[in-house]
């Protein structure tokens, strides 16, 4: 195949994307009127491929692509299709063809990704049931029947409180929708895969089909008038206090990248101990700052917590497309001022003694030489007569570290 064909069939595909999710995801977007999209800052490779852009939605240019087959199974319960046409015409998005594996394995079916990224500069796509031509939502037979899971509660939350509440919103928006039955006949699944659609149902028919059912379980009857109240309320989404800790050090990140100066005079106390623990990682432990801070992230990506929208544009402010570019400019910057401060600290030498020191002290190193000769003028005629630099001696010496760094990995 030449390269004109190749790029028309990479056009024509863009009539028609597929976004595989789950039923949870699908009752939001739809309550919501829009989709959160993935944060891509934290990873080196995830960075490259959205070529600047801090989020993206994952689509297929197959109606089961390889993302959705990997593991076997069914994964993902739901496709969207999407107007690839109507998604390129919005402002902010880009459209950008993904090969993760650059054609080295052609003949994996589960490695060939075929993978049309929707890139864009903001978190939220709203608006989104514009873009929506077709839902197909499949219903595994482990999910609502009693006979296979042995799990009336899990049936029930399924049925009443995630299955119904969709498809009558689909009913609503007026987006058609084809539901395939596992169970319901043969190879529905693969019907499923195929979207062939005269083996699903309407809507309005699942939902008579799986209340019908509901009525005629005696499991799940029996379920529902033994339950306590709580027991028949939806499951909570709730954010542990660990994401809590992890967003909190995001904020301290995010500070930090505007006023490294309060965080260099920082003192240890009840008070201050979390944002100090912290600061350790950008000074002392640089080695586990990047891993630290990815994983933090990427547990929390399955949320979209808005927070990433701040930390992208906090990011893309200060002049980086990287998360990993911003935590080493911090971090260098928050070193050179602790360690300056320090220095500054011995009382036992003189002025000369400690300006030498910091002339050669490693901490300079990612800065220009003119860094040096500035921060030395400044502390000759401002500071000369202290040994301590307050929070207006650390911010004077900030600003020009931010001036005199050396252009350093995900800068523009």
């Amino acid at each position: 195949m030449n390269h004109i064909q190749l790029k028309s069939l990479l056009t024509e595909a863009l009539d028609q994307l597929f976004h595989a999710t789950d039923l949870d995801r699908l009752l939001k977007i739809l309550q919501s009127d829009a989709i959160k999209l993935t944060y891509a800052d934290a990873s080196d490779i995830e960075s490259k491929l959205n070529q600047g852009f801090p989020f993206y939605l994952s689509t297929s240019r197959e109606k089961f692509g390889g993302y959705a087959r990997r593991g076997g199974g069914i994964s993902n319960s739901v496709v969207l299709v999407l107007d690839g046409r109507a998604l390129e015409r919005v402002q902010g998005i880009k459209m950008a063809p993904v090969d993760y594996w650059a054609g080295n394995n052609p003949a994996n079916d589960k490695d060939n990704e075929t993978e049309e990224r929707v890139l864009s500069q903001k978190q939220v796509l709203p608006n989104v049931k514009r873009f929506i031509s077709e839902i197909h939502i499949y219903c595994n037979t482990h999910h609502w029947n009693v006979g296979t899971n042995n799990d009336p509660a899990r049936s029930y939350h399924f049925i009443v409180q995630q299955l119904i509440p969709t498809l009558e919103l689909t009913e609503t928006t007026k987006i058609p929708t084809y539901v395939y039955i596992g169970g319901a006949r043969v190879n529905t699944d693969q019907a499923y895969k195929q979207q062939r659609k005269s083996f699903a149902v309407s809507a309005p028919a699942a939902i008579e089909f799986f209340t019908e059912y509901m009525q005629q379980s005696d499991e799940i009857q029996t379920f529902v008038k033994n339950a306590k109240p709580k027991e028949l309320e939806p499951y909570k989404e709730y954010t542990s206090s660990y994401e809590q800790d992890n967003m909190q050090e995001i904020e301290y990140f995010m500070e930090m990248l505007v006023k490294p100066e309060k965080y260099a005079a920082l003192e240890y106390n009840g008070e201050t101990k979390k944002a100090y623990d912290v600061v350790k990682y950008f000074t002392n432990y640089t080695s586990d700052l990047l891993p630290h801070f990815g994983s933090s992230i990427q547990n929390m990506r399955r949320h979209h917590p808005e927070i990433f929208s701040r930390l992208a544009k906090a990011i893309r402010a200060a002049g980086f497309t990287t998360l990993k570019g911003a935590l080493t400019y911090t971090s260098d910057i928050l070193s050179a001022l602790t360690h300056i401060k320090s220095i500054w600290g011995y009382k036992r030498d003189s002025m000369e003694k400690r300006l030498k020191y910091i002339e050669n002290t490693q901490a300079l190193t990612d800065f220009k030489y003119g860094a040096y000769l500035r921060i030395e003028k400044v502390l000759k005629a401002e500071y000369a007569d202290t040994f301590e630099l307050d929070g207006a001696a650390l911010k004077k010496i900030a600003d020009i570290l931010k001036t005199e760094y050396k252009p350093n990995i995900g800068h523009k």
